[in-house]
């Protein structure tokens, strides 16, 4: 699909948010321009783009669509719909924070993260959310655990993943990876690319 120029023109099925952008901000961001066409087709993306540039509203807003999309719970909570994986507990708290400062249509989140209070995050997990913001050890460490169950996921972020490479946490994303549905829609950004971004 081509970039959108407009927050109208990405928006307009979804009156609510379109107001709310429209409040905050005088127009899209470059990358949002790009990835809100993609990602609300229901294609999976990769977005190039260094943090400060509007980009986790470029994957949150189509994530919450995505969620709104699924067919309604037919039994009590079984895990999340939408999970995000970053690379710092800080870049975490933030995504969280975002969610839940827009507070779309009653979802929430919750965010878990290593060196945080396990046992409390647990039990905000099993309270029920629809979205899991997470440091990939902490969240690897849940789903070895049976703590978390993600195969109800149908939305998933890589956010800064060269930073998450980096760091050595590729076998943890490639296990979390493995507990989520074949079919789920897959979103990654990254501030450079390189061949180990192209393996991702």
């Amino acid at each position: 699909p081509n970039p959108v120029r407009t927050f109208r023109e990405a928006w307009e099925p979804w009156p609510e948010l379109l107001q709310l952008l429209e409040q905050r901000y005088e127009q899209p961001s470059p990358i949002q321009m790009q990835l809100w066409p993609v990602l609300l087709s229901g294609r999976d993306a990769i977005g190039i783009a260094q943090t400060g540039t509007g980009k986790t509203l470029a994957f949150v807003l189509p994530g919450l669509v995505n969620i709104m999309n699924q067919p309604p719970e037919t039994e009590k909570y079984s895990g999340p719909r939408m999970v995000i994986i970053a690379p710092t507990r800080e870049l975490a708290q933030q995504i969280h924070l975002e969610i839940n400062k827009l507070n779309y249509s009653k979802i929430t989140s919750v965010c878990v993260y290593g060196k945080g209070d396990r046992r409390k995050q647990i039990e905000a997990l099993q309270e029920g959310a629809e979205v899991v913001v997470a440091t990939p050890g902490r969240l690897d460490d849940l789903l070895r655990t049976d703590d978390v169950d993600l195969r109800r996921v149908s939305y998933v972020v890589f956010d800064e993943a060269d930073r998450m490479l980096d760091m050595g946490f590729m076998s943890n994303l490639s296990y979390i990876i493995t507990g989520i549905r074949d079919d789920r829609q897959f979103v990654m950004t990254s501030a450079t690319w390189n061949s180990d971004i192209h393996f991702v």
